[in-house]
């Protein structure tokens, strides 16, 4: 007897899955007539939500989870069947164990979870067994002609999305379309590469191929790598019950209907009458109600979060369980796919045979998009139970299929507290609308989920890890002159360094060719005659406490400071920072500077989430705007265009002019907690250390040419060497591309050299003025000058670096136009002696010695890096980093700052660089099994 069991996912309580609910303590919590107050309030208790309370409460931060529903779990939700079959009618994958690009992560986080729990998990496919099943309907063409069709369409799109600069919101049909109409299809094929099509994209998007943007799924969707298994018996589940079983106050069956927010905290009243007060609130709940709008925000939600909410896709993905007592399939097949949409009217493409790995016999029916229909999703269901028998009737005509023992259904479309399945990148999405929706409000108002992730939307490992991302918020053989080798690194710095030091690790053939004398590129610390450490590149450690919006938990130049005992230096403290102000006369304070510029930099925020256009103005066009609209006079100007320029165009080695506004403020990290030196031995520590167990570093190797094919890499050294790879990784900095100093052969592809000559690259020196004795007051670790005035070297400001050495020494620092060629003469005395007058100016009362050693920086005339680090300029695209980190015929890779989306400029960004194409080796191309 068939039976037809609905399972509305916000009606029916499950006492088995959730034991620990029971158990639950609120004395975290202060009650006070009906407002209970709190520091945190989640609300959804999804698997974001319960990440983010499980890392509060682990820090001791008073937390409380609000969820809509009588469970946790979010769109997490496992059941069993009458037979004993643990069904996923939510998430069910783990997707990518060995991680995935371009996150840059080793391992899925979910993963990490089973190992660390030691859940038993299956693999859902093997070497043969992936669509094992296909009744053709008399197509001649067999699926490997289909998948083949599949390939060449993809590498079509790939090209056509990169070299059509209006191609952002075009969608997979369209070139589907174009596609089909070159390889002339007839009708049965048409439609057996379309529903191929369907069955890789449409599905995994949810949302059909019209709706999906093709450029934008290509540019930044994650792919992974590794099996996609299951968990076997007790569910995906077993995840979110983890995460919550240890947590204080959980309150289910709270519907919250509104939220009034104010810069100082928040209030969130529920559907029951219940009001809850708390500092901040993390917002965790699917896109699909931030869409219906069934929470009322007071005062409502800036537009560019609302148009962000607005244009993001979020998909409709279905599953139903069908059960029987006895398989009647071939269950050594885990997909049956149907590759023709001729009488197929329940829209189903494939199912999926689970009876391989559970022994239970069982078959998952797919649908998405379209196929998500009102008339489907009836009560009983059994008008969509009755079409999916018969289509497999259709298909398999010479077996009798019994009707099914069980049968369930998902409905998270029609699901009050979901309105849908998972996100997409629709075709009226914008590159950054994902931050958009994660960008807090008042700093109060702070928002995770799936649909906040840039590149891991959609799985529940890119929610765990927004989850993370807002608790940071808130807290070789020699053989004649050719060298082989299986991986060959050009470029020693710190990418490089650890790019090498991984693949050694995993047993990979590894060779480094570095152009200078010495390893660490533009990390570069040397020690003057009286025994200072000077950090003439990378000096500073930024955020030691992790970054946004890369979800960073720490900086890992950080961790490997911790892991080798290094002796570090806090540069700031509560007082010190920029301490010294010589203001010639203006009477405004440093107070009303700094006010300017927290008003200016909220100005320029606003000005360009509305403005469609507004991707490539500079940060000096809203200076002047912004200047006009405050009317300073001349010294005001002064002051306030020189702060902005301490605090923007440093920070990027370039003029205000050159960096694009929208983009810095878009994608830009910001770094949190202190940003420490490296005290007495310096950052190459960090460098010293990766290079020191590495076995193969070859030193003054100029490479001058790469030729590179579908099968290896030659490569050629200005000294005659010559040295063959099955993979190069490129690290050289982005101003050696842009010189084109390396011959490349075959030319790059015009995406990947657009993308060279867009990106920014700065600008950055410093001169190093040493003294036997302090003549300033050294407990000021900053002197800044807020006037142009008489000041010829371009100068802005001074760093102290006395106070924690003890040797009296002060950093000058010039940036982008500041570094011209008449400054950086071989012996640097014109450029001292202005230095010199500059400061005598400065503190007038003084007599201030001649220093008694120089040091001079000069990364601009360097050979080997024409420049300091990468920056977002004016002429730049979101995709640029994207594409310069592409790999080429799967042979030539690149890492390095420049390809680092948001921690471009950063030594930490180069290293976590590597660590993504150390993953790609890995991983994608199957270097471990090689």
């Amino acid at each position: 007897m068939q039976i037809i069991l609905f399972l509305s996912l916000y009606t029916l309580a499950y006492s088995h899955i959730q034991p620990f609910h029971s158990r639950i303590k609120r004395s975290t919590q202060v009650k006070i007539s009906n407002t209970t107050s709190t520091k945190v309030l989640i609300i959804g208790g999804g698997i974001s939500g319960l990440e983010a309370a499980r890392l509060l409460q682990q820090n001791g931060i008073q937390t409380l989870v609000l969820e809509a529903r009588n469970r946790t779990g979010g769109r997490i939700w496992s059941i069993r069947s009458k037979n004993g079959l643990m069904l996923d009618m939510g998430a069910r994958y783990i997707h990518g164990i060995r991680g995935s690009i371009p996150s840059g992560l080793l391992t899925n986080p979910i993963w990490d979870y089973t190992q660390k729990m030691n859940i038993s998990i299956c693999t859902t496919t093997g070497e043969h067994d992936f669509l094992g099943s296909y009744p053709f309907d008399n197509i001649s063409d067999s699926i490997s002609a289909i998948q083949n069709w599949y390939d060449e369409y993809m590498v079509f799109v790939r090209e056509e999305t990169r070299l059509s600069p209006s191609s952002s919101n075009i969608s997979f049909a369209y070139y589907a379309n174009l596609f089909a109409q070159q390889k002339n299809f007839t009708q049965k094929q048409h439609d057996a590469f379309y529903n191929y099509v369907y069955f890789t994209l449409a599905d995994r998007e949810g949302a059909e191929l019209d709706a999906v943007a093709a450029k934008g799924y290509l540019d930044i969707t994650s792919t992974h790598y590794g099996e996609e298994p299951v968990i076997c018996d007790k569910g995906y589940m077993t995840i979110t019950n983890h995460l919550a079983k240890d947590l204080t106050d959980i309150r289910l069956k709270q519907v919250v209907t509104k939220i009034n927010y104010t810069n100082n905290d928040v209030i969130v009243s529920t559907k029951d009458g219940e009001v809850y007060r708390a500092d901040y609130v993390l917002i965790t709940v699917p896109l699909g109600v931030l869409k219906s709008k069934q929470i009322e925000f007071y005062p409502s939600l800036p537009q560019w979060k609302l148009n962000a909410i607005d244009r993001i896709g979020f998909g409709h993905y279905e599953k139903i369980y069908l059960l029987w007592n006895e398989p009647w399939w071939d269950f050594t097949n885990f997909y049956f796919f149907r590759p023709s949409l001729t009488n197929n009217s329940t829209g189903l493409r494939y199912w999926i045979s689970a009876n391989k790995w559970n022994g239970i016999p069982s078959i998952t029916c797919i649908f998405a998009g379209n196929a998500v229909s009102p008339s489907k999703w009836k009560q009983n269901g059994n008008e969509t139970v009755k079409e999916i028998h018969e289509t497999l009737q259709n298909m398999f005509p010479h077996i009798v299929i019994p009707p099914p023992s069980e049968v369930y259904m998902s409905n998270w479309n029609d699901d009050a507290f979901s309105y849908g399945s998972y996100s997409y990148i629709s075709v009226n999405q914008k590159y950054e609308d994902p931050l958009y929706l994660s960008e807090p409000i008042e700093n109060r108002l702070l928002f995770a989920g799936e649909a906040t992730s840039s590149d891991s939307y959609g799985y529940s490992h890119g929610a765990l890890l927004t989850a993370r991302r807002e608790i940071k918020r808130s807290t070789q053989v020699k053989i004649s002159n050719t060298t082989s080798t299986k991986v060959l690194i050009i470029g020693g710095g710190i990418s490089g360094l650890e790019a090498a030091r991984l693949l050694q690790q995993n047993g990979i053939q590894t060779l480094v060719l570095e152009a200078r004398n010495r390893t660490g590129g533009r990390i570069w610390s040397i020690r003057s005659k009286n025994g200072l450490m000077l950090d003439m590149g990378a000096r500073y450690i930024h955020g030691i406490r992790g970054s946004i919006p890369s979800g960073l938990l720490t900086n890992p130049i950080w961790d490997y400071t911790q892991k080798m005992n290094i002796s570090i230096c806090t540069t700031t403290g509560e007082h010190d920072f920029l301490g010294s102000y010589p203001f010639d006369n203006i009477s405004d304070s440093i107070s009303a500077i700094q006010n300017w510029y927290d008003e200016y930099m909220v100005f320029v925020r606003e000005e360009t989430r509305l403005s469609p256009s507004s991707s490539n103005i500079s940060f000096a066009y809203y200076a002047n705007l912004f200047a006009q609209q405050k009317n300073f006079t001349q010294k005001q100007h002064d002051a306030f265009y020189n702060y902005v320029y301490f605090t923007l165009a440093d920070r990027e080695g370039a003029e205000l002019d050159a960096v694009a506004a929208k983009g810095y403020l878009d994608i830009t990290s910001t770094h949190y907690g202190e940003e420490p030196v490296i005290c007495d031995k310096g950052y190459m520590t960090i460098t010293n250390h990766l290079a020191k167990d590495l076995t193969d570093i070859r030193l003054k190797q100029v490479v001058t040419k790469i030729n590179y094919t579908n099968n290896d890499v030659i490569v050629s050294t200005k000294d005659g060497e010559v040295y063959r790879a099955d993979y190069v990784l490129i690290t050289v900095p982005l101003g050696v591309l842009k010189s084109k100093q390396i011959e490349f052969y075959p030319s790059l592809p015009q995406w990947k050299l657009n993308a060279i000559d867009r990106i920014g690259f700065g600008h950055y020196e410093k001169i190093y003025l040493l003294w036997n004795e302090p003549w300033w007051d050294f407990t000021n670790f900053y002197f800044f000058r807020p006037s142009l005035t008489n000041n010829s070297t371009g100068l802005r400001y001074w760093i102290s670096a006395n106070k924690w050495n003890g040797i009296p020494s002060i950093t000058c620092i010039f940036a982008g136009n500041a570094v011209s060629p008449s400054k950086w003469k071989q012996n640097g005395n014109e450029t001292v002696k202005e230095i010199h007058e500059t400061l005598q100016n400065m503190f007038p009362h003084i007599v201030i010695p001649p220093p008694s050693e120089v040091y001079m920086s000069n990364w601009n005339d360097d050979a080997f890096s024409y420049g300091s680090y990468s920056y977002i300029s004016v002429n730049q695209k979101y995709e640029d980093p994207l594409y310069l980190s592409e790999p080429i015929e799967n042979r030539l890779l690149f890492a390095g700052e420049a390809t680092s989306s948001d921690s471009y400029g950063y030594s930490h960004g180069a290293l976590l660089t590597a660590r993504r194409e150390v993953t790609r080796l890995l991983y994608v191309y199957n270097l471990l099994s090689k």
